[in-house]
Formats: C-alpha cells, structure tokens, sequence
C-alpha cells in the first residue's frame, strides 16, 4: 500500500540521514585531530628551535666564561697554584653528553657570579708587584737615588766614598732632597722615570713610610711627560729635548 512505501521511505532516509550526519562527525573529529596534531608538531618545533637557541647560548656563555678565566689565570703569574682563586680541576665542560642541561645552565651562572671577585682577588694581588715598565697609574714603583755630577766627582776625590747626609738636629724639619730619584726600569731604551718633586719632599719624613733616602717605594698616582729644556738637562743630567716622565706616588702600606 502508499503507506507502508512512504513509511520504508522515510525510514531510509532517516537511515541516509543518520549515516550522513555520523559521517559529518567523524569528519570533523579527523579535522580536529589534524590540527591538534599540527598544533602539538609546531609546538615540537619550537620546542627545538629554543632548545638549540638555549644550547647555542648556553655554549656561547661556556665559551666567554673559558675566555676570561684563562686571561685571569695568564695575566697573574702562579694563580693556578691558587686553589682558592683558580680551580685547576673544573668540569664545568667535561659533561656527558645528553646531560641534563640545567644543571650545567646552573652551574655556568655559579661561575659568572664568581668571576668578579675572582677578578678583584687578583687586581689586589697585581697592585702589590711592582712595576718594572710602563708605569702606569696604579701601579708600585720602586725609586733608587742617583747621584749627580758633582757627587760623583766629589766621591772620587774623596777616595769613591760619598760624604754622609747632613744630621739634622732632634725637632728641627728634615733637609730638602736635592738628589733625583728614578724608578728602577728594565727597559733601557725607554724615557727615565723620576720622582715628582711633590713626592720627593715626603723623603725622611718620620711616619711615612717607604720614602727614605735610600729608596722609594709608592702607588703612582699620576704621570707627566716632558721635555728636557736646559734647566731639566742639567738637573737629571740628560740632553737638551730628551723626553722624561715624573711620577707623582702616595705611601703604601699593603704589608702591615
């Protein structure tokens, strides 16, 4: 009958219908599966592009850290028998690998922080050598007293004995030094380097110490270059336009 074909009709369509929208579904659950899965891909590749980054840093910080340990090792003679200031026996790069790298990340930043002070321990320790050349502001010198002409020609008249110093009576101001004083330099060939007059006048002087008339020993404070005119050449005894330097230096007390 017309009713029982129309009701298989709509039976079957209500069947088409129900495949179709089943079919829509899981559709959409593969497209949404796809990209979650693509999602989850780029989130792995950025995931190695930072890793690869942090590496490169990471190896980047090894490699300035390596660099500045070994110019503070080089620039100090026997610092790396120093066990507090230069570890001899760091693994910070002997790490296996596939290591975690946070570990290392933290110890690298241990290191970082380390090296200013390891830096200042051995400023300190260079402030107390004296300098041998260059003089530069900072640095120790060491000042020996050098005769003139007319000393020398009086020592050798009078057997190659220099007279000794004047004594100054118990209260009264110590006599001026009228002797030059140069910084014992072991390039010959460089400009001589003598003691300031505002220095020079420290020499004798009760409490100051390391300024007596045998030597000098002071932290350069200050270096001034001139040209010998005629008065220059014949108080330091050099030729007329020859190049000199004074240093103006402070008492030290490092060893007290």
């Amino acid at each position: 009958p017309p009713f029982n074909s129309a009701m298989q009709e709509v039976v079957s369509l209500t069947s088409e219908i129900n495949q179709l929208r089943k079919e829509q579904e899981d559709a959409n659950l593969v497209s949404h599966l796809e990209a979650h899965t693509r999602h989850e891909e780029e989130i792995q590749r950025e995931l190695q592009r930072v890793g690869h980054a942090h590496e490169q840093e990471l190896r980047r910080l090894e490699e300035a850290y390596a660099h500045a340990h070994s110019a503070l090792t080089q620039q100090s003679i026997g610092a790396s028998e120093q066990p507090d200031l230069i570890t001899s026996d760091d693994m910070l790069f002997g790490m296996p690998a596939g290591e975690d790298p946070i570990p290392r990340a933290t110890k690298l930043a241990q290191r970082l922080t380390e090296l200013p002070s390891l830096f200042d321990s051995l400023r300190a320790r260079e402030c107390r050598k004296i300098a041998l050349e260059g003089f530069a502001i900072g640095e120790l010198a060491l000042f020996f007293p050098v005769p003139s002409k007319k000393s020398a020609s009086s020592s050798n008249t009078s057997g190659g004995v220099l007279p000794p110093p004047p004594q100054t009576p118990q209260g009264a101001a110590a006599p001026p030094i009228h002797q030059n004083y140069l910084a014992f330099n072991v390039l010959p060939k460089q400009p001589r380097y003598y003691i300031a007059d505002e220095s020079s006048a420290l020499i004798g002087r009760k409490g100051v110490r390391h300024f007596n008339r045998k030597y000098v020993l002071g932290m350069i404070i200050e270096k001034t270059l001139h040209k010998a005119d005629s008065a220059g050449a014949a108080r330091y005894d050099i030729p007329v336009g020859t190049s000199y330097y004074t240093l103006l230096v402070n008492e030290v007390d490092y060893w007290n």
